[in-house]
This record gives structure tokens, C-alpha cells and sequence, in this order.
């Protein structure tokens, strides 16, 4: 009996399956008539088209038509564009004109199946992007004006329970998908259609890049409705939607190899989920496979209420790259500490107080490492927990090297509400930080707030008795998460919110007793970062630094907590984030006043990692051009704050700054630098080997250029002594020996 119900189930789950596939190639997008009936008098000088189809058999249609600062939308989809509450106001907030950065909230759309809720629609640059994406650096050669477009509602979608209002589907267009970019058209009948709440199928997220062979590559998918132009697909938020034991499998049949060996077909399954929308994963291109053109099937396992189509690619597999002509490593280079995650990115190198340990990190695993330094003996290895932190220093030793502390940024468990015609976000938290003994691994406690906050970042005050956690907090927002400060007692594991708002910790003065808070931005107050100072830990205010500005950082107490160092931006216009341009600044700390300015060095804007020196007499910054310009350019400052001079440091052509470390005695520092070839997705084999320049104080003068092994490298430290650095290195800490001085020559026979 119960075989027969399964049978019976089986055959019309079929016949479902085999509707909503027959549907899917029932809808031919591209003869539907693009053509509106009657349009609104407009203001701007020309309009972009856009049309909306909701339904397995797009029978609603909505356009929208971009004017400028109004968006007109065919809410109930009689090709009257004219009608009342179909014209809509950008949104002063989110909107910059001067940018032609636009956001819509155009509201919910009627349907016989149900209402569809929150239809947004934005444009915004994309600038920061263009080095990533050829396509969209082309684009943007083309027409600098160019901005990305994006398309948000949550469908009613009977039989379907997602996370949107009401278990609708939250379903999003843009700005881009496997066919290239989401842009409205000149005129309605170009204009893309875009189908929401159609027949699903699962592909690739955008253009795939090439294979390299013998890589490892990141294979990124979606699951949506297929539209009609580029960047039309309609992405399907996976929560609550694609059961979260089902995998896309990616079968990819490589192209046959030279020497005749037959074509290699693999099968892999990609179980990791991010961003909303994307399924993904790591595949390894095998070394026998060949060049040219593979074809690659992407495919998910169905579930009861849900047919979801497979689709098949070409795509360019490329051979291994050509290795990189290297350069002979330093021979300061006398050692290493291997990780326990092999081939990892290290990160937040530390010395113990004493020199004998130091402990290490990977950021994306979460392993921290201690190591007993003469003999290169793990001592213990603590799992801090995977996942993205908002910093590679996720970790925090105490003064006395006792305890170590982490925090754990789980996502939050967002649902969306309406209260009093608004749509809320109604968010719940799970984060912690805890506390390990850095001798034997053992966890010794778990700090939490009741309710659960989730945690963005911590310091630890130079003393160790208090943590300050930046944070967001539980409960319902419109549009930004609120954040919070929060106070912890690590002996008691008491806490404390001292602050609430877009803020965030700066720094701790030396002996503990001031901390610096950069208060950012408001939405709707552009002109309304400041920087605050209170007294710890009673949390009493002191004085406001600065107030009133675009864009602030405080970043380092320095002569002995007399002055505190930090930055000033001033951004073009509105929102245009990558037009900031930032000055050093030097603050009196008992009366707030400004005692020395310094622009950014010609050819840069902004100003990153600061440091000062073990005496508090000088600070170094790095400082580097924004996102947008093609040739990269950095320099590093170097600053003589009792002095009140400066001199900029040329970093090599090329490469990035990265953090910079001064050595115990104060006479030089170190400041690692590495280039990077175009894109984003890199092995260590393929990144010239990193440099790190020793610069002498207060002349400026490079020293001595140390070439590193290829690798990774982001974390610098000295031990107590100065007699080694330790760098990270490529799934190792590299141990560096210093007692010859930079600039003196190695001696004979080394």
C-alpha cells in the first residue's frame, strides 16, 4: 500500500514537474508586444524602458519608465501611465542627482495571485567594480555615465513560502547575470523584460570566467526566471526556498588534450550559500584536461512544489599560467612556523610579552596557532570558527598572554514585516566572543548579550580589563541595521551598552582611560560624522574632536596620549564615496584643538593603516588613490608629530601598502607592499613576491628592500628584542633575523 501511495505521489510530482517545464518553454519572452499606451508628460531630456511580467505565463505586465529623479510604474498594468500613484519621487536619502544615483520605492504591485510587495528600483555606480569585470570596464570606457540597475519585489507565488512579507519570494534583477548587463532601454520596444515569478532554472551568476588548468576556481550560480536582454535574469533569494540539504551539481566535459588522451568528464557538488541569491563553490580543473572550450551543465535536485530547469555553457578553459620570473628571497629569511592550515592566508601576527610565543591566525578558517618560537613547536591550536569576519585580526591576545579572545559573526534571521503600511526587517542575533587559555586550547568563557547582538568587530584596551564591541542589535529596522556599543568587564563577563547609533571603536589611549569614537554619517545628515572621546570605563563623555563633517577616522593615540591622530575627508558630492579626499590630522587631546594638517601626497586621496612609533613621536600612514583610477599609486607617510613635519615615502610602482610596523628601538620601520595582477581571484604562484621596505626614522630614507617567498602577506610583527620580524607567509609565519641593521652589509659566505 504505502509503495503504491509513493508510486501514485511520484506520478504526479511527473506531471507537475513536467507542467511548469512545459511552461517554461511556453513563454517566449521576445513575442510579447513592448509597446505602452498612454505615457505621462516628462521632465528630462530622454527616458530608459523597462518591462515587468510576473506569473508562470507572464500575463501581468508592468512598465517603468525612468525620467530622472521620477520613476513612472504601470502599477496595475493597463499601459496607462498616466494614472494616480504610478509616478514616483526618487528617494532624497538614497538618491544623489549630481551622481545620476537613483532609488525608487515604488510599492507593491496588484496581481490576481496575490499582491506583490516592496518593488524598489536603484541605480548606482559601479565604478569600484570596472577591474573586476571586463565587460563592465568596457562598458564604462564607452559611456563613463553608465550605472548599474537594479530590480527588488517580493512575489506572491502560491505553493511557495520564501522569506519576504507574508512568505512571499524576495526575487531581484541586476545589474548583472550570464548575459551581460542589466540596462534599461532607449526606447519600449528594446526595453528588456524581466520575469518575475516564472518557470526557475538554475545558471551561472554572471559570465563565467575562464578555467585555468590545474586551479582551484570559484564556481558561482543563482537560481532564477531567464528574461529578455542582458542582465534580465530574475534571482531567487534562497532562504527558506531551496532546502538547505540540496546541492547544485556542475558536470563540466573538458576539452580533449593535445596528446589525444580522451576528454575528462568531472562532477562536482557546491554546498556553500552567500549574498542572498548565490549558490557556490570550489571545483580543482584537472591538470590533464585540455584547451579550449568545455561545456558545462548546471543542475539542482527538485523539491516537493518546485521544477527548476538545468542549463548548459561553454566555457574557456585556459592553460596553467606562465610562472613568474622570481627573484632571489632575502637572506634574512631563516625560518618558518607552519600553520596548521596549510596554504592559508595568515593573519594577526603576535609576540608574546617575553618573545618565547607567538600566535597567528588563518581568516578564513579561524584557526589561531601558538607557537613556542625557539623550537618551532605548536603548543596548542584553537578553532576560532569559520566564517567572514569584518577583520583579518579577529583575534586579541590579553596583555599578560593568558587568555586569547575572538568573536564569531554569525549572519542574523531576518524576516520581513509591515507595520503601519511600512515594511520592516525584524533581525535576530547569535553572535559571541569567548575566551581561550593560550596555553592549553581549553575554552575558559562565553561572553553574550541577552538578547543576542551580533557582533561586528572588538577591542581590547591596552589593559585588558574591557572589551568594546561594536555591534548591530535585535529588533526591527527599515533600512540600516542599528548599531551599538558595548562594554565588557573580560574578568566579570558584565557588559554594558555605552552607545547607540552609527558608531564605531576606534582606539584606546595607552593607559586605558580614554577611548576614541568615530560617530559616522546619518542617512538623511550627510554633513554629520564626528569624533568623540569618553572616559573609560565610566563611558563619560570628554569632548567632540571633530563634528560636523563628510567623512572621519580616529586612528592612534601618540606622544605619551597627549595627541590623538587621525583623518578628515571631504567628499565631492552626495554619497560619492570614491571621490573622498582625506587629510592627516593631529588633535591637542586636553583642549580638542588641531595642531597639524597634511594633505594626501599628490596622486593619492586616502589615508589607511596608521601607526605610531614605541615613543609616540612618530606616526606612519599609508595613503593610496580610490578604487576608480586605473594606474594604482601609493606612498607612505611618515610624520614627526613633536616636529610638525612630514615626507611621504614612494612605495614600489605598482604595489599596494599594506600594515607597517616600527622596530622596538624606533630608529626604523618596516612597511610591507605587494602588486597585484588584475581581478580578484588569485593563487599565491601567480602574485610577484611582496616587498617590505625598511625605512629609516626620522629620514625617510629606504634602507634595504627584504623579497619575500610568494605569497599572501598581510601581517607584520617584531619580537620584543627586535632581533626577528615575522611576517605571514603562504600557510606559514616567516621568521625574519634583524640583529645585523638594515643597510649594513650580510656577512661573507650567508
Amino acid at each position: 500500500m504505502r509503495q503504491a501511495f509513493h508510486v501514485l505521489c511520484l506520478a504526479l510530482w511527473l506531471c507537475v514537474a513536467l507542467y511548469l517545464a512545459g511552461v517554461a518553454h511556453a513563454v517566449e519572452l521576445d513575442k510579447i508586444e513592448r509597446k505602452i499606451g498612454k505615457l505621462p508628460e516628462f521632465n528630462s531630456k530622454e527616458q530608459r524602458y523597462c518591462l515587468l511580467v510576473f506569473g508562470p505565463e507572464a500575463r501581468k505586465r508592468v512598465w517603468l519608465v525612468h525620467d530622472g529623479p521620477v520613476l513612472f510604474v504601470d502599477r496595475n498594468g493597463n499601459g496607462d501611465l498616466t494614472e494616480p500613484g504610478e509616478r514616483i519621487e526618487a528617494d532624497e536619502k538614497s538618491s544623489d542627482p549630481k551622481l545620476e544615483e537613483f532609488y525608487f520605492k515604488a510599492g507593491d504591485i496588484p496581481d490576481k495571485s496575490g499582491v506583490h510587495k516592496g518593488l524598489s528600483v536603484g541605480w548606482n555606480s559601479l565604478d569600484h567594480l570596472r577591474d573586476q569585470f571586463p565587460e563592465l570596464d568596457r562598458t564604462l570606457a564607452e559611456n563613463p555615465r553608465f550605472r548599474g540597475c537594479n530590480v527588488y519585489i517580493e512575489v506572491a507565488m502560491p505553493g511557495q513560502q520564501g522569506s519576504g512579507l507574508g512568505g512571499r519570494v524576495p526575487h531581484s534583477a541586476g545589474s548583472w547575470d550570464d548575459q551581460g548587463l542589466l540596462q534599461f532601454a532607449a526606447r519600449p520596444a528594446d526595453a528588456p523584460i524581466v520575469h518575475f515569478g516564472g518557470p526557475w532554472r538554475i545558471s551561472f551568476f554572471g559570465s563565467p570566467d575562464p578555467l585555468r588548468i590545474g586551479r582551484k576556481e570559484e564556481i558561482i550560480l543563482s537560481v532564477g526566471t531567464p528574461g529578455l536582454g542582458a542582465g534580465a535574469t530574475a534571482h531567487v533569494a534562497y532562504e527558506k526556498v531551496v532546502p538547505p540539504t540540496i546541492s547544485p551539481q556542475l558536470q563540466i566535459t573538458y576539452p580533449a588534450a593535445a596528446d589525444g588522451r580522451p576528454r575528462i568528464v568531472e562532477t562536482y557538488e557546491l554546498h556553500e550559500r552567500c549574498c542572498g541569491v548565490n549558490l557556490y563553490g570550489d571545483i580543482v580543473v584537472p591538470e590533464k584536461a585540455g584547451v579550449g572550450v568545455a561545456q558545462a551543465v548546471v543542475s539542482l535536485e527538485s523539491w516537493p512544489g518546485a521544477f527548476v530547469a538545468s542549463s548548459t555553457h561553454d566555457v574557456q578553459v585556459v592553460p596553467r599560467p606562465a610562472p613568474l620570473k622570481l627573484e632571489s628571497v632575502s637572506p634574512r629569511l631563516v625560518g618558518k612556523l607552519e600553520h596548521s592550515g596549510p596554504g592559508t592566508i595568515i593573519s594577526g601576527i603576535n609576540y608574546s610579552p617575553d618573545g618565547k610565543r607567538l600566535m597567528a591566525g588563518t581568516y578564513d578558517q579561524g584557526i589561531i596557532n601558538v607557537w613556542d618560537v625557539a623550537s618551532g613547536r605548536r603548543i596548542t591550536s584553537i578553532d576560532a570558527g569559520e566564517g567572514g569576519r569584518a577583520r583579518t585580526d579577529y583575534f586579541l591576545p590579553s596583555p599578560d598572554w593568558k587568555k586569547v579572545y575572538a568573536w564569531q559573526e554569525p549572519h542574523g534571521n531576518y524576516t520581513t514585516i509591515e507595520r503601519d503600511g511600512k515594511r520592516l526587517m525584524q533581525v535576530e542575533y547569535s553572535a559571541t566572543i569567548r575566551a581561550w587559555d593560550t596555553e592549553s586550547g581549553s575554552l575558559l568563557r562565553t561572553y553574550q548579550t541577552k538578547p543576542a547582538n551580533g557582533i561586528r568587530s572588538i577591542t581590547l584596551s591596552p589593559d585588558g580589563q574591557h572589551i568594546l564591541s561594536l555591534d548591530e542589535t535585535p529588533g526591527e529596522f527599515e533600512s540600516s541595521r542599528p548599531r551599538a556599543l558595548t562594554l565588557w568587564n573580560t574578568e566579570s563577563g558584565t557588559y554594558r551598552q555605552v552607545q547607540v547609533g552609527n558608531c564605531v571603536p576606534e582606539c584606546f589611549s595607552s593607559d586605558s582611560r580614554l577611548a576614541a569614537i568615530d560617530m559616522e554619517p546619518n542617512d538623511d545628515e550627510p554633513l554629520s560624522a564626528s569624533i568623540k572621546l569618553f572616559a573609560a570605563p565610566d563611558w563619560k563623555p570628554v569632548r567632540t574632536i571633530v563634528d560636523k563633517v563628510d567623512q572621519c577616522d580616529a586612528r592612534t593615540f601618540a606622544l605619551g596620549d597627549r595627541v590623538l591622530v587621525g583623518s578628515v575627508g571631504q567628499m565631492k558630492s552626495k554619497k560619492d564615496f570614491l571621490s573622498v579626499t582625506e587629510e592627516l590630522k593631529v588633535w591637542d587631546v586636553a583642549t580638542g584643538r588641531e595642531v597639524l594638517s597634511i594633505a594626501s601626497p599628490e596622486g593619492t586621496q586616502r589615508l589607511g593603516y596608521m601607526i605610531a612609533s614605541p615613543d609616540g613621536q612618530f606616526v606612519a600612514a599609508n595613503a593610496y588613490n580610490n578604487f576608480a583610477e586605473k594606474e594604482a599609486r601609493e606612498s607612505f607617510l611618515l610624520v614627526d608629530i613633536a616636529r610638525g613635519t612630514w615626507q611621504a615615502v614612494d612605495v614600489p610602482p605598482g604595489a599596494r601598502a599594506g600594515k607597517a610596523v616600527f622596530h622596538p628601538s624606533g630608529k626604523w620601520l618596516a612597511v610591507e607592499s605587494q602588486i597585484y595582477p588584475p581581478g580578484d581571484d588569485w593563487e599565491a604562484d601567480e602574485v610577484p613576491q611582496p616587498r617590505i621596505q625598511l625605512i629609516s626614522v626620522p629620514e625617510g630614507k629606504v634602507l634595504e628592500t627584504v623579497v619575500a617567498p610568494q605569497c599572501f602577506i598581510n601581517s607584520i610583527a617584531f619580537s620584543p628584542d627586535g632581533s626577528t620580524m615575522a611576517t605571514s607567509g603562504l600557510g606559514a609565519v616567516l621568521l625574519w633575523d634583524f640583529h645585523r641593521e638594515p643597510g649594513l652589509p650580510a656577512p661573507q659566505g650567508n
